[in-house]
């Protein structure tokens, strides 16, 4: 009898490995990714470790999010939520940052991470902060939205297609699982926010990366639209729930990211150091 699995977007527990992007991933980011190795360790609960000193403080930042979150070509301590703990030390308001980003992950895998895996774990002056995943835009341009058989997005294993049409589509789809997490969040009493995931705003011509990945700057503009829409939706969900949005703008002249939505060392930082003063303001409310 073959059995099917809820799944949990997550890393392994208590690992130490490294990682090496392949000959094929190099082919198609920029020349700003590094050669690595880069280090990959997680805690028992499976949330890839800052590479700080050990903060003596309690309070505790859960980042979810797909493979922007989990930053894993970047060095351990230059991933944006190794600084932004560093930095909200510096700023008095230091918490124990938990880097609980996976590949591929989408808002509604994220929703499954909230119940099942942040609930037992967050205290109640904890936070947690989801960045909506650019991952979603390959899910809800589908007919099954997030309920398909997709063998990296599919909330359960083996996947399967649904029998009934969904009642939502494209970034209606994004609107109502955002809106089931911030209703679940409210019931569980955990604090959240949420956050919108970038993407590269380089011009097409350009940026190598961005030509491997679309025919045209057309089939970018395209997609760019799609992206545009699920940010635009997070900070409008956010309004309607009053809780807060945070948003980095990224500018295209500095060569922030490697691929169309990862960032390089110099984006992690930019990123970070324009994230660390938004969350003080949140946790100071």
């Amino acid at each position: 009898m073959t059995k099917r699995f809820i799944r949990m977007k997550e890393m392994p527990p208590k690992i130490d490995i490294e990682h090496r992007p392949s000959e094929e991933y190099k082919a198609n980011v920029n020349a700003s990714l590094g050669a690595g190795p880069f280090r990959a360790r997680t805690n028992a609960n499976g949330f890839l470790e800052t590479g700080n000193e050990d903060i003596d403080n309690s309070r505790q930042l859960f980042f979810l999010g797909d493979s922007f979150v989990e930053s894993l070509y970047v060095p351990e301590n230059m991933r944006f939520t190794s600084i932004v703990e560093r930095n909200l030390t510096a700023l008095g308001a230091a918490h124990v940052c938990r880097n609980g980003g996976y590949s591929g992950s989408t808002s509604l895998n994220l929703f499954n991470v909230l119940v099942n895996k942040i609930f037992p774990l967050a205290g109640p002056n904890d936070w947690v902060i989801l960045f909506v995943p650019q991952s979603d835009a390959d899910s809800i341009l589908k007919p099954e939205t997030y309920w398909g058989d997709n063998k990296r997005s599919s909330p359960v294993l083996p996947g399967f297609k649904p029998s009934r049409e969904m009642p939502f589509q494209g970034v209606e789809s994004t609107r109502m699982v955002l809106k089931l997490i911030l209703s679940t969040a409210k019931h569980l009493g955990l604090n959240v926010a949420l956050a919108a995931s970038p993407f590269n705003p380089a011009n097409y011509e350009a940026d190598h990366a961005l030509q491997k990945l679309y025919r045209d700057k057309e089939h970018l503009a395209r997609v760019r639209s799609v992206r545009e829409g699920i940010n635009s939706t997070v900070q409008q969900v956010c309004l309607e729930f009053k809780v807060p949005f945070i948003e980095v703008k990224m500018s295209s002249a500095f060569g922030y990211f490697y691929d169309e939505l990862h960032l390089n060392e110099d984006g992690q930082r930019f990123f970070a150091e324009a994230l660390a003063p938004q969350l003080r303001g949140i946790l100071n409310r």
